[in-house]
């Protein structure tokens, strides 16, 4: 275990030896949180005086772990999954990589000892911890543990008590009044809300739902690519496509003739609009759903792939 040597330096102290804030903005922000209870760190943040980057570079230098920027890291997938998704959310700590042998993890807390020693027991490998922020650890590990266990969970439970889109019917034989009751029925209803809420948190620009013999397979376009998020029993199929024709509002007797529509969701207190597209294939209609998060347009200056030497001197420039 390659634990991190802990720095006796106190956060402030190793900000205005980097040259980030002054004493006097350190001693106006210890004010404040006496008063507040708030962490140093974002009082330092709230009042502009360093940028999120600055400030898990000096929680680092003070841990004594390596920080790690996973926004422009390229993550290794082999070796993502080699630990339970529950016991990285726990944690909150994702493997990455591995150098010389050696397993990569980013932790929001590298000095968490036990959590260490639990990943290099279920392992069996020595692990290096980095320090990354809880938010992009949270995002890598929605990219690559995907939905798949909980889908699954859903489906199996309806089968078990012989819900309504279990049941294994021809697609030409389902009435419309069966297709809108299955589109309602709370358990599609929670596969689809679950679908959605992954695919906005993982970054996906595209959720592409494709019938095929005996399946159905769910994948999400990320950074360009198209990964696998999920695949599930093709008896969900008529279901899954009925539930996001009617948020779409696109006609759900119709399933011979492309169709195009449009909705919108609230996903972390932000709006999200989702373009609707409908392809008929020999296995049934296939979705498409176009990703449209006007927020996402804003990128902090720190998502900008800079080295750190030459974002220090943008935000001089500026």
């Amino acid at each position: 275990m390659q634990l991190p040597s802990l720095n006796s330096r106190k956060l402030g102290e190793i900000l205005i030896e980097w040259g980030k804030i002054t004493a006097q903005d350190l001693q106006e922000a210890l004010e404040i949180q006496r008063k507040t209870g708030e962490k140093l760190g974002e009082i330092l943040l709230r009042k502009g005086l360093v940028t999120e980057q600055d400030l898990f570079n000096a929680l680092a230098q003070q841990l004594g772990a390596p920080y790690v920027d996973l926004g422009n890291y390229v993550v290794d997938p082999k070796v993502v999954t080699l630990l339970p998704e529950k016991f990285c959310r726990q944690h909150k700590v994702v493997l990455i990589g591995e150098e010389n042998g050696t397993l990569l993890l980013a932790m929001a807390n590298p000095v968490d000892v036990v959590a260490i020693d639990r990943v290099e027991m279920m392992t069996r490998r020595k692990v290096k911890p980095l320090m990354a922020s809880p938010e992009e650890i949270e995002r890598v590990i929605n990219t690559y543990y995907g939905i798949g266990e909980s889908v699954e969970e859903i489906v199996k439970e309806v089968e078990d008590e012989g819900g309504m889109f279990a049941l294994s019917v021809d697609e030409e034989e389902i009435r419309i009044d069966q297709l809108r009751a299955m589109g309602e029925e709370a358990p599609i209803v929670r596969v689809v809300n679950m679908i959605i809420l992954q695919a906005v948190r993982s970054g996906a620009s595209d959720v592409h739902i494709e019938p095929q013999e005996e399946k159905v397979r769910i994948r999400f376009r990320i950074d360009g690519i198209l990964r696998d998020a999920t695949s599930t029993s093709s008896k969900v199929h008529a279901a899954l496509v009925s539930r996001i024709k009617i948020l779409a509002r696109m006609d759900i007797a119709e399933r011979r003739l492309p169709q195009d529509g449009r909705f919108q969701v609230i996903v972390d207190n932000r709006a999200i609009d989702f373009r609707v597209s409908s392809l008929p294939t020999i296995y049934g209609e296939k979705i498409v759903m176009r990703i449209l998060d006007k927020s996402a347009l804003v990128l902090d200056l720190d998502r900008l792939g800079f080295e750190p030497e030459e974002l220090e001197k943008f935000y001089r420039i500026i």
